[in-house]
């Protein structure tokens, strides 16, 4: 007996290996080197939007530069001799979601400031949750050079965005986003109790009309 639950135990643990196999095999990590060009220092290219992996990088706003690359031997390139992608203004609302409009997992994301120069840029990211709501987090860089990882473990999502949002420079840069196509169905947004009641009065004036005509029309 003891000899079969532990088959029995072993055969469910190789079960669970494969299927996290199978699930990692799935995992995308979008970076940007294919991007990369040589230029001067001080050189930059505009880019918006990005596909990459099943996925679309843009921007909300509409001032350009939205979003660009500095050239991979820039001084302010914080992967040398590779590429990331640049905020290009303090206005830039960089988006992130999959081209077929379908939810996915995010799980993380390397930043830098734009200048790579150690500012302590806070940037704030909102998670827009498949079936309605969402939810913010801020971050906060570090005095270094290069990108940091930040881990954040969020899923079934529909979108993501982050933003500049105070201290060190108004520019940062990002890279190396790490994210999981999820094949949970996109769920429509449940309108709020609020709505209901919006909805219900709106009817009921309707009715009102309706009858007030009904009347006009028998005198």
């Amino acid at each position: 007996m003891k000899n079969h639950t532990l088959l029995n135990t072993s055969f469910k643990a190789l079960l669970g290996l494969a299927a996290m196999t199978c699930m990692n095999a799935h995992a995308v990590v979008i970076n940007f080197n294919n991007l990369a060009f040589n230029g001067p220092d001080g050189s930059s290219m505009p880019v918006n939007p990005i596909h990459a992996g099943g996925f679309v990088v843009g921007a909300q706003d509409n001032d350009p530069p939205s979003l660009m690359v500095w050239s991979k031997h820039d001084s302010r390139q914080a992967d040398p001799g590779h590429a990331t992608v640049v905020t290009g203004n303090p206005n830039t609302i960089s988006t992130l979601t999959r081209a077929n409009q379908r939810a996915f997992d995010f799980q993380s994301i390397a930043l830098g400031d734009g200048l790579n120069k150690r500012y302590a840029d806070k940037i704030t990211f909102t998670f827009f949750k498949n079936g309605g709501g969402q939810v913010s987090q801020s971050i906060v860089l570090d005095n270094k050079e290069g990108l940091q990882t930040f881990q954040f473990g969020l899923s079934n999502l529909l979108k993501v965005t982050w933003q500049y949002a105070g201290g060190g420079i108004p520019l940062f840069q990002f890279d190396d986003i790490s994210v999981q196509p999820n094949n949970s169905p996109v769920v429509s947004p449940v309108p709020e109790p609020s709505s209901y009641g919006m909805m219900a009065a709106g009817l009921g004036f309707l009715g009102f009309l309706a009858r007030r005509q009904s009347r006009r029309g028998k005198a």
